[in-house]
């Protein structure tokens, strides 16, 4: 007889797949989310534990502390992912963003004092959908966009 000890165990999800967008606005660059590289244009941060799922994907690198304009024309159905400081997270969920059980594949952090948690969060788009990313906090509300989304398609206005 062999005895079987449930756990819950969190499904490792596969590699975030972003919808593909034209993304315009102002005050944020387009980089390469991965770890120990800066997190934010005007600090000396960097990301620390990037779990596999966003490791290579292109996100939108902002001041910390500033305000940027993100605003995304949706090409193709699908997920719009963004990462929040994990003291926004419910002010994105009551605007309709889908909030996961935070766990190792879904959640990172920077280099502050602090080691700020940020959490990946989500939400259903529809082709031809226009959105803007509300910007909360001093970390803001990041992006992530396909590893492969052209650069004309990924256009700031720094």
């Amino acid at each position: 007889m062999v005895t079987i000890c449930a756990r819950a165990i969190a499904e490792s999800p596969g590699p975030i797949k972003p919808a593909n967008v034209e993304i315009t606005g102002r005050s944020f660059e387009i980089q390469a989310m991965r770890k120990g590289t800066q997190a934010f244009r005007t600090r000396s941060y960097v990301w620390s534990d990037v779990p596999d799922s966003i490791d290579g994907l292109l996100y939108t690198q902002m001041a910390g502390g500033g305000t940027a304009v993100i605003h995304l024309k949706v090409q193709e159905a699908g997920k719009i992912y963004v990462a929040a400081a994990a003291n926004q997270m419910l002010d994105l969920k009551e605007k309709g963003w889908t909030l996961p059980t935070p766990d190792r594949s879904n959640t990172f952090t920077y280099t502050d004092q602090n080691l700020t948690l940020m959490i990946i969060m989500s939400r259903e788009v529809a082709a031809g959908e226009e959105l803007d990313i509300p910007q909360m906090g001093w970390t803001g509300i990041i992006v992530f966009l396909s590893p492969k989304q052209k650069k004309a398609e990924a256009r700031s206005a720094i």
